[in-house]
């Protein structure tokens, strides 16, 4: 790209993203009167108008009658001193999109957007999920650089500078492949947006794709209308009728102009039910595995040509364990300072534990595989893969409130990662959940499911046995039959043809009990949800 092209960040448009991902995080989600100020300061700092007095905070933020008394009632006060520690809280476990946070300034109640400081970085680790971990970013050089670039280059303009050297982590590494751009062009057909479409229904697809394509680990995120031409890739999303009814068309082509993915998806429906089958049909686009990754991997003729490319190479070849495994290695080796080397530690830490409970050992918080972790986390405290199997280890010693937080982490930046939200979603059952819980996890296993109608063997694994943990025998059977490998080669394919087949007999299940259980239990690290499933397996068939 020329240094010319700079793209400028709106900062209403910046602001308006940020404030959506802060308020869908549960701790929000949790608490009304908190989201409700936030919303109020964000509305009133984008409307241009002076910061708000504790008055207006009280009455217009807050609620308050308009005879309230603000110089004998602290609770506007409190308040705002909870949105702060709040969003405290909410960036010590997330990263900012293009790495601007929301914060509320110190000298007035007016929202400032600034770079990850200081402070931040030095979060105490006890509010970390897992403490002993001991994740804090404080020694980790890699971060404070990339932190200290990006503020540098959002206050130079020059962030897609910064965004391509960092991409691979070392000016030392080979370019051979590098992390393409993408740009989301977004059409509203203003025949479509009267009753049929409501104009919130349009924000949330708007928000949905941006934060789609912005959190993808396999391409960058160009701001549409903006070097369209330094793009790869174009996503379109239009509005429009499909059989008289109104639906939103997904288009993935490149830069030549050729499709590489098409979908269509309806607006009839419950909100929750079509932003599931957006997010489904955008993983299926940007996931490490999908349609953008697959049209980059066929430039790649030599695996460890890149950082990028390795980490393309290891995600795809995930059912061939053994080349995997050595795969990972050799790319620690070459690329120790790789953007990616989180997923690596993180995935020959999960590799080891695996290994460890076919052997008959339990899950512990020792050993090389614990090493890997604890390196993985502290590369990068916020990777999802990492953070997931954090989670299974704490799952395996019944610590469900610390996993609970990491699976919430995990999902925050595993968003378009399906095998990943189909193993997170599956795990987070090992813990109580409500009846609305359950129905939405599930939900969103059918979502991915239903984007993803040819699933690799390791997704066709992760869809049963999530279905199998909401209980769900029977769909999770439809599921199995969705892949048939007739000559299964390698753990994960023979994983995936055993689970299907004892889905559709379970005197097959019984037979092979062992079998299932080992395969099983490398899989759900928690006893009690792996003998829930196993138990499932050998029930019986709904219908037969």
């Amino acid at each position: 790209m020329p240094k010319d092209h700079v793209p400028q960040l709106v900062f209403e448009q910046q602001l308006k993203l940020e404030a959506q991902r802060v308020l869908d995080d549960f701790i929000f989600q949790r608490a009304p009167v908190q989201s409700r100020l936030l919303q109020f300061l964000v509305e009133r700092t984008l409307s241009g108008r002076t910061a708000p007095s504790q008055y207006e905070i009280a009455v217009d933020g807050l609620g308050k009658d308009g005879d309230y008394d603000v110089e004998n009632d602290s609770y506007p006060r409190v308040q705002i001193s909870r949105l702060r520690r709040n969003l405290e809280n909410y960036y010590a476990r997330n990263l900012p999109l293009n790495g601007l946070r929301i914060r509320i300034a110190s000298s007035s109640y007016r929202i400032e957007m600034l770079p990850l400081d200081g402070s931040l970085q030095n979060a105490d680790e006890s509010e970390s999920p897992v403490s002993e971990l001991r994740v804090s970013t404080a020694n980790n050089p890699t971060k404070m650089v990339i932190g200290v670039i990006i503020a540098f280059g959002i206050l130079t303009g020059c962030l897609i500078l910064a965004v391509r050297f960092f991409s691979e982590g070392s000016t030392s590494e080979a370019r051979a492949i590098a992390k393409p751009y993408t740009v989301l062009r977004f059409d509203e057909n203003p025949l479509m947006l009267g009753a049929e479409v409501s104009s919130e229904m349009v924000q949330t697809v708007r928000v949905i794709s941006e934060l789609q394509l912005r959190n993808s680990f396999v391409s960058n995120h160009l701001d549409p209308g903006q070097y369209d031409n330094d793009a790869r890739y174009l996503v379109d999303m239009n509005f429009g009728p499909e059989d008289e009814m109104p639906a939103i068309f997904v288009t993935l082509s490149d830069q030549d102009g050729n499709t590489l993915y098409f979908d269509t998806i309806s607006l009839e429906g419950s909100s929750e039910g079509i932003t599931d089958k957006i997010e489904a049909s955008l993983v299926y686009i940007t996931s490490p595995t999908g349609a953008i990754a697959q049209a980059e991997l066929k430039g790649v003729n030599d695996a460890t040509s890149s950082g990028y490319s390795c980490f393309l190479s290891i995600e795809n070849l995930r059912s061939e364990g053994t080349k995997t495994s050595s795969l990972v290695n050799e790319c620690l080796d070459r690329y120790p300072n790789s953007e990616f080397r989180s997923f690596w530690f993180a995935r020959r830490a999960f590799a080891t534990y695996q290994m460890q409970i076919r052997d008959g050992n339990p899950v512990q918080k020792s050993g090389p595989a614990w090493d890997d972790l604890r390196n993985a986390l502290q590369a990068d405290r916020f990777n999802a893969f990492a953070n997931f199997v954090a989670a299974k280890v704490e799952l395996a010693e019944g610590n469900c409130p610390r996993a609970q937080s990491l699976i919430d982490r995990s999902l925050e930046r595993g968003a378009s990662y399906p095998i990943l939200v189909a193993a997170a979603e599956a795990s987070a059952l090992s813990c109580t959940t409500s009846d609305i819980d359950l129905r939405r996890q599930k939900d969103r296993l059918l979502a991915i499911a239903q984007s993803n109608l040819n699933p690799d063997p390791l997704l066709h694994v992760y869809l049963m046995i999530g279905l199998l943990a909401t209980e769900d025998r029977g769909m999770a059977a439809s599921i199995a039959d969705r892949l048939v490998i007739p000559n299964p080669d390698g753990l994960v394919e023979i994983t995936a043809d055993t689970l299907r087949r004892a889905l559709n007999d379970r005197d097959f299940a019984k037979e092979n009990r062992p079998q299932l259980e080992t395969m099983v239990r490398s899989l759900v690290w928690n006893d009690g949800l792996a003998s829930n499933i196993l138990e499932l397996l050998e029930a019986e068939r709904p219908g037969q």
